[in-house]
């Protein structure tokens, strides 16, 4: 017997699945023979789950391999099984052919009691014809005892003659019987023959296994135990009518294989224990339940710390207005740039603190920014409420307003009554500039407080939490870890990171009106006003003048009591302003009593303007 090895097949390292290409296993191959790929190991098959994907019963230990040759051992203890069919299917045939001799010897044996039988019916006929002969008075009755005698005559001769018939068919059952023993005898044979052929120690005992095969893929296994009687148990159906659900149970061969082309496609993993659907976009069966499922896009609100969103929730981060890439979130950012969500510009993002409730198209190739709805990048101001409306107003956002309150005030005087928000201040004496107290008035005044809560915003009555966006649904590539929470932990992390960045900042200012390409010379005993470059934060300032071919501070040298003397220059915050201030006498003196660190020798004073730039840190916090 030829071993198999039509057409070829794809290993992979580690992996217990063989794919092949041009194969038939189904009929071909069998749980418990071996696979060899042509590279000295052999690996015993499992399962033969279709005609061209099998399962090892251990994970294939060479090298990951396409397209290869390969060639299927049979097993020895096949052989062993095959031959003791054999036996006993020889044994059966023996047993008939004893039973069929036995019946042989008592059809020979009844048709010799029959032949002796007609022979005395025959002398009994002949005695009958002489007695007929010599008794003519009796001659009619003698002819009748003669007929009569004839017709048992006859009638022996009939049962001789089927008996004769009988033992010509056990005669022919016995030649069959006998050709079969020797049909018999001769596969056995040739069973030992094979058997002898093939190395044992090159192949596993079946005791050695565990594999199983479906017994639908052994050609008429079905229909011969159907046959016996013994009903096996049937898997639910792999295919019902256009367009209906399918929900098949059981291991793998149970389940649609090919998939049907039409219809949604359910079924249940008995492996996972879960119900799962077929995406025949990406052609792969995924799982029904929550776990990286979900909307692209929606938004929820999340009940407990930024650090749990990645493990309650996979696929879900924080809208905190952080970037994200193509690279780890394709889906999410090229729908973005596609216009699927409401978007602006990065510049317009960062200039309009409304329009934060949007996407920002970031650099319009590689990243986007995610909404801030809670409120964590600077200048933002209070989280969003979000809540539908009409076309012309989806992407946009209004601030805070109140419904007018209004009220009037009538006849003011002393010991006048007042309602609501309204109330009275203490009498007022008025002279009118007479010179005397002609009498007195009541002032009002208005307070929203005494009526209804108040707040630096108008709110319902809320509950803080972190509102999230899902930015994608599933894990691509996972691999032993669980890709999506790490993707989503990463992401958390990396907003973590964006709002660090945010929370701090550098620039250079150059007062006077001067830029890095031509810095301005600063005076003497001037104050220079500047802008914060990071409008309402904190930022901290070291002023650097330019002198000797040297960017340093100038430090300060104070001397109010000679005359109010001093060198130097400071920067720093006045409210919300950077300011400049120089020293009354000069910028630099020697450098060690300034401090500055331009190098300046003992006795040497720099009055004379110089170049001048500030350097500024944003600090974390808001003002």
């Amino acid at each position: 017997m030829a071993w198999y090895k039509d057409g070829q097949v794809t290993v992979q390292s580690g992996s217990r699945t063989v794919v092949g290409v041009g194969t038939a296993w189904l009929k071909q191959v069998m749980a418990g023979e071996g696979l060899d790929v042509l590279d000295g190991r052999l690996h015993e098959v499992a399962e033969v789950i279709s005609n061209t994907e099998l399962l090892l019963v251990d994970a294939y230990a060479g090298a990951s391999a396409a397209g290869v040759a390969y060639q299927i051992i049979p097993s020895a203890s096949m052989t062993k099984e095959l031959t003791r069919r054999v036996n006993l299917l020889v044994a059966t045939h023996e047993e008939m052919t004893a039973g069929v001799q036995q019946a042989y010897a008592s059809t020979l044996e009844n048709a010799a009691k029959v032949e002796a039988v007609t022979e005395q019916v025959e002398g009994d006929a002949q005695a009958a014809a002489a007695s007929a002969q010599s008794a003519s008075e009796s001659r009619a009755a003698a002819h009748a005892d003669s007929d009569a005698a004839m017709g048992y005559r006859n009638e022996a001769r009939a049962a001789r003659d089927a008996a004769g018939g009988e033992a010509a068919g056990a005669a022919q059952a016995n030649d069959g019987a006998l050709l079969a023993m020797q049909q018999a005898v001769a596969a056995r044979d040739a069973a030992g023959a094979y058997a002898k052929s093939i190395d044992p120690a090159s192949l596993r005992e079946r005791a050695n296994h565990t594999g199983t095969q479906s017994m639908e893929t052994v050609d008429g296994l079905s229909d011969a135990l159907e046959a016996l009687g013994v009903v096996a148990a049937k898997a639910v159906p792999q295919t019902s009518a256009t367009g209906a659900a399918i929900l098949p149970e059981g291991p793998p061969e149970d389940r649609p294989i090919p998939v049907p082309e039409v219809g949604l496609l359910v079924r249940g993993n008995s492996t996972t224990g879960k119900p799962e659907w077929y995406d025949r976009s990406k052609s792969a069966w995924k799982s029904l339940g929550a776990e990286g499922g979900g909307e692209l896009f929606s938004y929820a609100w999340h009940n407990g710390p930024r650090a749990s969103i990645a493990t309650l929730t996979p696929g879900r981060i924080p809208a905190d207005g952080q970037q994200i890439t193509l690279l780890q979130y394709p889906d999410a950012v090229a729908a973005i740039l596609a216009g699927k969500q409401n978007s602006v510009t990065e510049a317009v993002w960062q200039a309009d603190p409304s329009k934060r409730n949007c996407w920002s198209l970031g650099d319009g190739a590689s990243w986007v920014r995610v909404p801030d709805l809670n409120a964590v990048q600077a200048g933002t101001g209070k989280p969003f409420y979000l809540r539908g409306g009409a076309d012309a107003l989806n992407g946009t956002s209004v601030g805070d307003a109140i419904r007018n309150i209004t009220g009037t005030v009538s006849n003011l005087s002393i010991g006048g009554g007042t309602a609501g928000a309204f109330g009275v201040s203490a009498p007022t004496p008025d002279t009118y500039g007479l010179g005397g107290t002609l009498g007195s008035y009541t002032r009002g005044n208005f307070d929203a407080s005494r009526v209804v809560p108040t707040g630096d915003e108008n709110r319902v009555k809320t509950a803080y939490g972190v509102m999230t966006v899902r930015i994608f649904t599933e894990a691509a590539n996972a691999g032993s870890v669980d890709a999506a929470t790490l993707a989503t932990q990463l992401a958390v992390v990396d907003a973590k990171a964006q709002a660090l960045d945010a929370a701090t900042g550098f620039t250079i200012l150059y007062p006077n009106g001067g830029s890095a390409a031509a810095p301005a010379n600063v005076a003497v005993s001037t104050r220079y006003v500047m802008p914060n470059p990071f409008p309402g934060s904190f930022v901290f300032c070291v002023p650097q003048l330019l002198y000797g071919g040297i960017w340093g501070d100038p430090g300060w040298d104070g001397n109010t009591g000679s005359g109010g003397q001093a060198a130097g220059a400071r920067a720093g915050m006045a409210n919300s302003d950077v300011v400049l201030q120089t020293a009354a006498t000069a910028l630099l003196v020697a450098s060690f009593h300034g401090g500055n660190m331009h190098a300046v020798a003992g006795g040497a004073v720099v009055s004379t303007p110089l170049p001048c730039r500030v350097l500024c840190w944003k600090l974390k916090g808001a003002m």
